[in-house]
């Protein structure tokens, strides 16, 4: 929105000197102690003081940006600051130095926002790949102890022997036997 206030013009309020950081916060500070504090301006989640501007009458006006909530919109906060101007137009000069007699121009501006990627989904892929791979070691660990139980015992036949087991992890039947 453009407000105009009752600041007098100084060529330091054209860029970002500590001029205008120092007056524009004591601004906006005060715009938000008023408007949603005080008055409870429904929406408002942040204003900011973009750039000063000299009026014709040698007055500074401001360029200030807002961030309004998810669930409300920018007539719905209009309205509720032109009805403030309107009907407690003195209350508003004294609270927030903004000329009362003149209309503050409330214009819409659209920044995309690109949300990034939040820590979550990140997280969420390195858990599932951690699970992912202590379930392919379970099952392999599963598959060897399974393997192993289930080799068969052979039979070997030894002429003039009894038959004789032959278990692959037994070395015993391997021995010398006396004939």
């Amino acid at each position: 929105m453009k407000v105009p206030t009752q600041l007098t013009w100084i060529d330091h309020y054209k860029s970002e000197t500590s001029h205008f950081l120092r007056i524009a916060q004591l601004y906006e500070q005060k715009m938000i102690d008023y408007y949603v504090k005080e008055q409870r301006v429904s929406g408002i989640r942040g204003m900011k003081i973009m750039s000063a501007t000299p009026q014709d009458s040698g007055a500074v006006s401001f360029k200030v940006m807002m961030t309004l909530a998810d669930e409300t919109t920018m007539e719905r906060v209009s309205q509720q600051i032109r009805d403030l101007l309107k009907y407690k137009s003195e209350d508003v000069a004294a609270k927030t130095q903004v000329l009362p007699s003149t209309n503050i121009q409330i214009l819409p501006v659209y920044i995309p926002v690109q949300k990034q990627e939040s820590n979550t989904v990140v997280r969420d892929v390195v858990i599932g790949s951690v699970a992912v791979l202590i379930v392919l070691f379970v099952l392999l660990a599963f598959i060897i102890k399974r393997r192993d139980r289930e080799e068969t015992t052979k039979v070997v036949h030894v002429q003039g022997m009894d038959t004789v087991k032959v278990v692959p992890t037994d070395n015993k039947a391997f021995e010398k036997t006396e004939y």
